[in-house]
C-alpha cells in the first residue's frame, strides 16, 4: 500500500505522451456572441423551426470548415470533419425581443424561447442562452470560456 501523494504509476500514465494521444477525444467549441452577431430575424421569428434551421446551418458550415482543415497537410486535423461540434450561444434576450418587436413579430418572447428550444432540440451539443441585460454579460460569458492561463 502506498502512502498519500506517492502515486507514481498514476502520474506516469497521465504524462505519458502515447497515453495522452490514445485517450485524445477532440471536439470543436463554437462560442456565438448573439449580441454582436445575432441570428437573422427571419430565423429568430420562426420559433422552433427557425432554431432547428439555424442549428443545422451552423453545423453544416462548421463541418465544411473542418473538412477544409482535413486536407492532409497537418496530421492533427485528420478526421476533423468527424469531430463533435459543441455550440454555446449567448445573447441579451431582452434586446433581441426588442429587435423582434421592431420587426413586427407577434409574441416576440415566445418566438425567441421557441427558437432557443429548437436550436438545442435536434443538436444535443448546441445551446442558446440569455446572458442577461448587463452591457458586458455576453462578453463575460464568452471570455469566461477561454482559459487565460498564468
Amino acid at each position: 500500500m502506498s502512502s498519500p501523494g506517492t502515486h507514481s504509476e498514476d502520474a506516469t500514465a497521465v504524462t505519458d505522451p502515447a497515453s495522452l494521444e490514445q485517450n485524445r477525444s477532440p471536439f470543436v467549441l463554437v462560442l456565438v456572441d448573439g449580441d454582436q452577431h445575432p441570428f437573422h430575424v427571419s430565423l429568430l421569428s420562426s420559433g422552433t423551426k427557425g432554431g432547428v434551421k439555424a442549428a443545422h446551418l451552423l453545423l453544416q458550415s462548421m463541418k465544411g470548415y473542418l473538412q477544409g482543415l482535413n486536407d492532409g497537410t497537418c496530421s492533427e486535423y485528420t478526421g476533423a470533419d468527424q469531430w463533435p461540434v459543441v455550440v454555446r450561444g449567448y445573447a441579451n434576450f431582452a434586446d433581441l425581443v426588442g429587435n423582434l418587436k421592431r420587426n413586427g413579430v407577434q409574441e416576440p418572447w415566445r418566438a425567441l424561447s421557441d427558437f432557443s428550444t429548437g436550436f438545442a432540440r435536434d443538436q444535443p451539443l448546441f445551446d442558446f442562452f440569455d446572458a442577461g441585460i448587463e452591457k458586458e454579460s455576453v462578453n463575460n460569458k464568452i471570455l469566461g470560456k477561454i482559459p487565460m492561463g498564468n
